[in-house]
C-alpha cells in the first residue's frame, strides 16, 4: 500500500527505545520537542509531554473557566437535543449528554444561534471565555508546532495551517457494564467518545479527569492519567499517511468518568497548499518511473487530499 509523503521530509529521527522522565512523561519545550518526544511518537503513536511552568498555568485556568461555562451551559439546555451558537471565531453547542466549545482562529462566521438560545449566544461573546479559548489554543499550538519540528515536518505552516481548539465538558457518569477490554466498541453503551484516530496531523489534549484510553499493539485499553502541567500528543491519520505508516495515527476514546470532565482538544491539521506542492514534487519524480508507480502516488494523494487531488495537486508538467 503506496502511503503519500513529502519529497522535502526528512525521516532521520533515532528510533531508539522512548526514554521518559520519573512521572512518565517527556518535557516539551516551546521552541521544538524534546528527543524523547519524537522517539516516543515514533514507537507507539502518541506521547505524554510536560508543560513548561507558564504554559500548565495558562492551561489549568482555561479549563477552570471553561469547564464553569459549559457546566452551567448543560445545566440549562440539557433538556434539548441540541442547541448552537456562534460569532467569530467562537461556537458552542450544548447537547442532552455534554457541552461543546469551538474556538477557531480563521473563523470569519457572523454569528447564528436557535431561538430561545440567548444564553449561547452571550458565552460566544463572553471576554473572559473568549480569552481562555484564545490564550489555550495559543499554548497547545506551540507543541503541535515544536513536535512536528522535532520530527522534520514542514507541513504545518502555522501562519495558514488550518487548526482548531475543542473544549468538551460531560457530567460524571457511571462506567457501562460491558466495557470491552480492546478493541473497537460496536454497538456497546455508555461510551461518550467511541475508539476513533483523528483525521489531522496531531492531536495535543489537556484534561481534569483521567477517561482518555489509547489502544496499545497488544489490543488492550490503557488509561492516559495526565498530572498536573502535563499534556498529551496523540498521531493522527494525516501523519500516519505522510510517514508512510512510520508514525501509526493513535487509536483512542474517552470512557465514563466518575467525576465531571473538561479537556482542551487542539488539532493540528495540513496546511492544503503545503500538501499540494508536495504532492506535485512526488509526483514529477514517481513520472521518471513507471507507469505503476505514479499512479501508485496520485491514488495514495487522492486519499490524502480527496477526490480532485489527483488532478489537482498532482499534475505533472
Amino acid at each position: 500500500q503506496a502511503f503519500f509523503a513529502a519529497a522535502a521530509y526528512r525521516w532521520s529521527i533515532s528510533e531508539r527505545s522512548p526514554i521518559v522522565g520519573a512521572a512518565g512523561s517527556c518535557h516539551m519545550r516551546a521552541e521544538h520537542a524534546d528527543a524523547d518526544v519524537v522517539s516516543t511518537l515514533l514507537a507507539r503513536g502518541w506521547c505524554k509531554a510536560r508543560l513548561p511552568t507558564d504554559s500548565a498555568v495558562t492551561l489549568t485556568t482555561a479549563l477552570t473557566t471553561v469547564g464553569a461555562a459549559l457546566q452551567s451551559l448543560h445545566r440549562f439546555h440539557q433538556a434539548s437535543d441540541c442547541a448552537r451558537a456562534s460569532f467569530g471565531a467562537l461556537s458552542v453547542a450544548a447537547f442532552s449528554e455534554r457541552a461543546q466549545l469551538r474556538y477557531e482562529t480563521n473563523s470569519s462566521g457572523n454569528g447564528a444561534s436557535d431561538e430561545n438560545s440567548s444564553s449561547l449566544a452571550d458565552m460566544c461573546t463572553n471576554a473572559s471565555l473568549v480569552q481562555a479559548s484564545a490564550s489555550s489554543s495559543a499554548v497547545l499550538a506551540e507543541v503541535a508546532h515544536a513536535a512536528l519540528s522535532g520530527l522534520h515536518t514542514t507541513l504545518l505552516s502555522p501562519a495558514e495551517a488550518q487548526s482548531r481548539l475543542d473544549a468538551f465538558w460531560y457530567p460524571a457518569a457511571e462506567p457501562p457494564s460491558e466495557a470491552p477490554e480492546g478493541g473497537r466498541e460496536g454497538s456497546v453503551s455508555g461510551i461518550p467518545c467511541p475508539a476513533h484516530e483523528d483525521a489531522g496531523l496531531l492531536t495535543v489534549i489537556v484534561d481534569n479527569e483521567s477517561a482518555l484510553q489509547v489502544l496499545s499493539e497488544a489490543g488492550s485499553w490503557l488509561t492516559v492519567s495526565l498530572a498536573p502541567g502535563e499534556c498529551v500528543l496523540l498521531a493522527g491519520r494525516a501523519l500516519e499517511r505522510i510517514s508512510r505508516g512510520k508514525i501509526a495515527a493513535c487509536t483512542h476514546r474517552v470512557c465514563p468518568a466518575s467525576m465531571s470532565r473538561t479537556s482542551l482538544v487542539f488539532e493540528a491539521l495540513p496546511c492544503q497548499v503545503d500538501v499540494e506542492r508536495c504532492a506535485r514534487l512526488e509526483c514529477a519524480a514517481a513520472a521518471s518511473g513507471s507507469a505503476a508507480e505514479r499512479d501508485a502516488y496520485e491514488r495514495a494523494a487522492t486519499v490524502l487530499l480527496g477526490d480532485n487531488s489527483a488532478t489537482r495537486g498532482c499534475a505533472v508538467m
